[in-house]
C-alpha cells in the first residue's frame, strides 16, 4: 500500500522551527484510506458492578420450558502492577446457560463464559468461552474461543471448533464491548423515556451493533411472584426496547442480515434488577424470567484506590497479559491500552 503523499504548506509560526522544518511538526496530508466513523465509548458503567450480584433465569422457548441461565459477578481484583496509571482493577462475569424441558429431548446445550472487564469503565479485556453441543444438528461438540482485547478498538481471537483451530486480528469500533460486557451495559443504562443508545458487541467471532431505547415505566404482565417479594410493581418497572444488528467492520449491517428485537423491564431502583426478557433471536421467540435473585456482598460496596486514568501512547497489552490470558479463565490478566 502506498503511503499518502505529504503535501507540505507554508504556515506562520512563531519562534522554534521555520519554513519546511516546521511544515514537517504538522503535517497536512490527504488521507484516502477508508475508515470507519469514530465511536465515542460507551459511558463507564463498570464502577457498577457489585461482586455477589447474581441472577438465574428460567428459559421459555414458545411459552415451554426450555432451560436455565445465569448472570454472576464474581470478583473485583486489583491489578499486581499497582493503581492507575500503571494498572487497572478488573471485575470478573461469569455467565452460564443450559438446555431443559423439551429442548433437551433434541438438543443438549451448555454454554459457558468468563468475562474480565475494567472494573471503572467496563471495557472488554479477556473472554473465554466454551460451547458444549449434542443431540440433533449439533455443528460441532465442543467450541471454545478465547478472546484478548488490546486495548479499545482491537482483538485477538483463537476459535477452536473440536479439532480445528483458527486465529485471527480484528479490528472494532471503539464502543465494542464483549457479550458479558454487553448485557451490564444495557442493565446500567439509565435513559429518559424517549432517549436512545447504542454500542457494539463482540460474540464469539461476530460483530452486532445493540441499540436501545427506553419507553417508560410499563407494566409486565404477568408479574412474577419474585418480583412482587423484591418489592417491584408497575411503579417501578421500565421497559427498554432494543435490537441487535449483525454488521460488519465499518459497521454497516450485513446483506440480508436478520435484525433481532428484544424487550427487557428493568427496575429504576439502584439494584438495577433485570425481571423479565422477551426477544425473538434466532433461535425463535425467548422469554426470560427471573427465578432468583442475588444482591451484592457488603464487601463490595466500595470505593476505588483511585481514580480512573486514561492512559495515552499504549499500543497494545503487555507480554505478562498474553500469557495470563493464555493460561485460561481463571486467572486474572492485566488490563491493557486505554480504556
Amino acid at each position: 500500500m502506498r503511503h499518502p503523499t505529504v503535501h507540505a504548506q507554508s504556515s506562520a509560526h512563531g519562534r522554534g522551527a521555520v519554513g519546511w522544518s516546521a511544515d514537517l511538526t504538522q503535517p497536512r496530508h490527504e488521507d484516502r484510506r477508508r475508515r470507519g466513523d469514530p465511536s465515542p465509548p460507551p459511558r463507564a458503567f463498570g464502577h457498577k458492578l457489585e461482586a455477589g450480584t447474581r441472577f438465574v433465569f428460567d428459559v421459555y422457548i414458545a411459552g415451554n420450558p426450555a432451560g436455565t441461565a445465569e448472570a454472576f459477578v464474581a470478583e473485583t481484583k486489583p491489578d499486581p502492577r499497582g493503581a492507575p496509571p500503571h494498572g487497572r482493577p478488573l471485575t470478573k462475569l461469569v455467565g452460564r446457560a443450559t438446555t431443559g424441558g423439551v429442548m433437551s429431548m433434541l438438543a443438549t446445550v451448555t454454554d459457558e463464559m468468563t468475562s474480565w472487564v475494567d472494573a471503572e469503565t467496563g471495557a472488554p479485556v479477556l473472554n473465554h468461552n466454551v460451547v458444549k453441543r449434542s443431540g440433533l444438528m449439533a455443528p460441532y461438540a465442543r467450541r471454545e474461543t478465547h478472546s484478548v482485547y488490546e486495548g479499545r478498538g482491537s482483538v485477538r481471537i483463537v476459535d477452536r471448533r473440536d479439532e480445528r483451530v483458527r486465529k485471527l486480528s480484528k479490528h472494532l469500533p471503539e464502543d465494542t464491548l464483549d457479550a458479558m460486557g454487553a448485557m451490564a451495559w444495557v442493565r446500567s443504562l439509565r435513559l429518559e423515556p424517549g432517549e436512545r443508545a447504542s454500542a457494539h458487541a463482540l460474540d464469539g467471532t461476530l460483530l452486532m451493533r445493540i441499540d436501545v431505547i427506553n419507553r417508560g415505566r410499563k407494566p409486565l404482565r404477568p408479574m412474577p411472584s419474585l418480583g412482587t417479594a423484591l418489592g417491584l410493581g408497575d411503579h417501578n418497572l421500565e421497559l427498554l426496547e432494543g435490537t441487535v444488528t449483525r454488521v460488519g467492520r465499518h459497521k454497516t449491517p450485513k446483506p440480508d442480515a436478520r435484525v433481532a428485537s428484544f424487550r427487557t423491564w428493568v427496575s429504576t431502583d439502584d439494584r438495577r434488577i433485570i425481571l423479565a426478557l422477551e426477544s425473538d433471536m434466532w433461535l425463535g421467540v425467548i422469554r426470560i424470567v427471573l427465578s432468583r435473585y442475588d444482591g451484592p456482598q457488603a464487601s463490595s460496596r466500595r470505593a476505588h484506590a483511585a481514580p480512573a486514568v486514561r492512559i495515552s501512547g499504549s499500543t497494545g497489552p503487555s507480554a505478562a497479559a498474553i500469557e495470563s490470558a493464555a493460561s485460561g479463565p481463571d486467572a486474572a490478566p492485566h488490563s491493557a491500552g486505554p480504556r
